[in-house]
């Protein structure tokens, strides 16, 4: 349901008691596909993630999809206040690279095939770059590592596309490169 356009009027009264019924582990999984969710249903579970009257469990992952998100026009001010209201921080472990799939950080993100989504993070990394800038030697040396990995999958798809196909000119190769090669 959260990842369709579903548009029941009942979608917020149904997720406010889905939410409270949650333990913090199942919470935690659906606030992991946040940037799978429809747009409209992702709203409505935000608002219902704001007016939480239980604390809020912080890992790095949740915080940094809330700095993603307050890079997207959409959806900065309900971000900014959930930021606000659990105290969230930008912690470094957000642009390590050896650490991308432990804490579904900003390079995390940036391997997204959601267009929206990369563009967002892509924003929301220069921004983490400025704020963490004692990092900086570290933190291009880790997107140096990112864009070099990248063009390594991009390689493996177009050479498999080779081997199928007779043809190198791999359009998820090519869509891939495209996406990381505009920003």
């Amino acid at each position: 349901m959260m990842k369709s356009n579903y548009i029941g009027k009942n979608l917020s009264n149904y997720l406010n008691k889905l939410i409270r019924r949650l333990s913090q582990e199942e919470l935690a999984i659906m606030l992991q596909r946040l940037f799978e969710y429809d747009p409209i249903a992702r709203q409505k579970f935000l608002n219902e993630i704001l007016i939480q009257p239980e604390p809020l469990f912080c890992p790095v992952w949740f915080s940094t999809q809330m700095w993603i998100m307050q890079f997207d026009d959409e959806f900065f001010s309900l971000s900014r206040k959930i930021w606000n209201r659990y105290g969230l921080v930008l912690r470094s472990g957000v642009l390590e690279i050896n650490q991308e799939n432990e804490l579904c950080n900003v390079y995390h993100h940036l391997r997204s095939s959601n267009t929206a989504v990369f563009d967002m993070t892509v924003k929301s990394a220069v921004a983490a770059i400025e704020i963490l800038q004692g990092k900086y030697d570290s933190i291009v040396d880790d997107l140096l590592q990112f864009y070099h990995s990248e063009i390594v999958i991009v390689k493996q798809l177009n050479l498999e596309a080779l081997k199928k196909t007779g043809d190198d000119n791999n359009f998820e190769g090519n869509k891939r490169f495209n996406r990381i090669a505009l920003p």
